[in-house]
């Protein structure tokens, strides 16, 4: 299995980010870093970061940036790959209800608030992932 360094996760961004823009390697993207870049397009407010390799070594705290513009992008990869093979089972099906109700960007932010939540528990309670509780939020927002 494996487990990115902060950094790695970073660099993957912004070496996505990179090789989109530029039209030599854009055709080189692989399979994660055109879903990456599809999220990074959705989110130009960081665009900035992705710019500036120093931003790899940043400190982001929720007082001087509403959250990290990294974490929220890999966010939205975990949630596209959890769409892509329907795992947990039914997120696929709530994704397409929630998009027909918004658009697939505000379904996928919905998605993510239910990981969110997991994961906050988690942390909390110092606990692994519920996934039971996880599917269980998917199905009440995808049914609202």
């Amino acid at each position: 299995m494996f487990n990115p360094s902060i950094e790695q996760v970073r660099f993957f961004f912004i070496e996505a980010w990179g090789k989109f823009n530029n039209p030599k390697t854009q055709l080189l993207l692989s399979p994660i870093e055109l879903l990456a870049t599809e999220a990074i397009k959705e989110h130009p407010e960081y665009h900035k970061f992705l710019k500036d390799r120093d931003s790899v070594k940043k400190d982001y705290n929720f007082k001087e940036l509403n959250h990290n513009p990294f974490l929220h992008l890999s966010m939205h990869l975990a949630i596209s790959e959890q769409i892509i093979i329907d795992q947990p089972f039914g997120i696929k099906e709530a994704y397409v209800k929630l998009s027909e109700k918004t658009n697939k960007h505000k379904a996928t932010h919905d998605l993510i608030k239910c990981l969110e939540t997991v994961m906050h528990e988690s942390r909390i309670n110092k606990y692994q992932i519920n996934h039971t509780r996880y599917i269980e939020l998917i199905k009440i927002i995808s049914s609202i």
